[in-house]
């Protein structure tokens, strides 16, 4: 889809964009609705900006997790929500949404005038086959949040977008960036992100490559293991099911950080129903990545024997 230079709105990075959005765009006390698990500042940014998070928790099945539409609208209607903060490719568990997801969903959003906010900035990151699709092209309403600071490292340059067609959303975002002085952005991140956008193209093929292939050796390393291995579509995000150890994975975390030198995100701090998971970074070195498989499953068999022997 073609992109008017007026619609793009620069800001320091894509969490100032789901704050400002919030200021702008909300009021105090009312809701903003999150689909669970996701990225942890999705609703820590709505609590700290005073909001009420409304959560719908995303279904697991053979296909990867998906949107529960009638619990969707259902919290929406009973909550009177105001906005949705809506993540694609979704970060923690890898789906890319299709446009039979798509258009359902956007259609409750329109029915009850909610606010759409889709965080897009792992859009690069699409596996053999998998397209992204913005969801602005559904909907002009759309805000559109966006930022090389993934795909091409740059979080440090704290440049990124928010891509807003309509004249009257836009006007008030830019107005809260005006009075918070946030209105001047650094002249290397500008020209970095420029480049990276204009000149990239197949470096972003490659990595791709590399990061699938990363995803396809930590499944077969952990195939005959009791760890399940989320079916993911995008991103550089594994998400694995470690309910077999049956402990709480904030333990699990911490013990494997002491006992195998093996560093994974508690899946629990991705929302609040989410338990037995763990987030492993796959962008990396094959070798890194065989490396922290093989430290997981050493330790979940001294784990496992240890629980054997004390029953």
């Amino acid at each position: 889809m073609e992109v008017e230079c007026s619609w793009i709105v620069t800001t320091p990075n894509v969490v100032s964009s789901i704050n400002a959005c919030l200021l702008a765009l909300t009021q105090p006390n009312e809701s903003v609705l999150v689909l669970e698990p996701v990225y942890m500042p999705f609703f820590k940014s709505v609590e700290a900006i005073g909001r009420k998070v409304v959560f719908s928790s995303l279904v697991p099945s053979t296909y990867g997790y998906m949107m529960n539409l009638d619990d969707i609208e259902a919290k929406v209607k009973k909550h009177d929500v105001k906005m949705v903060l809506f993540c694609s490719p979704h970060n923690p568990v890898g789906r890319v949404w299709r446009e039979e997801e798509i258009r359902p969903f956007l259609e409750i959003m329109n029915r009850y005038n909610v606010i759409v906010v889709s965080d897009e900035i792992h859009m690069d990151f699409m596996f053999k086959g998998q397209h992204h699709l913005p969801l602005m092209k559904y909907d002009p309403n759309v805000i559109m949040l966006m930022s090389a600071s993934k795909t091409f490292n740059l979080a440090s340059a704290h440049v990124s977008q928010m891509i807003v067609q309509n004249r009257v959303i836009r006007k008030k975002i830019k107005t809260l960036y005006s009075q918070l002085g946030l209105f001047h952005h650094h002249e290397f991140g500008i020209r970095a992100t420029t480049i990276a956008y204009s000149q990239c193209d197949d470096y972003i093929d490659e990595l791709c490559e590399v990061i699938e292939s990363n995803v396809n050796l930590v499944k077969e390393t952990l195939k005959d293991t009791p760890v399940g291995v989320t079916l993911i579509e995008g991103t550089y995000l594994v998400w694995l099911n470690v309910s077999c150890v049956g402990l709480p994975t904030s333990i699990i975390q911490k013990r494997l950080i002491h006992e195998a030198s093996l560093w994974l995100h508690d899946g629990s701090i991705f929302g609040p129903t989410v338990e037995g998971y763990l987030r492993m970074n796959v962008a990396t070195s094959p070798q890194v990545c065989l490396e922290a498989c093989h430290r997981l499953i050493k330790w979940l068999k001294g784990e496992m024997h240890e629980s054997k022997s004390s029953v």
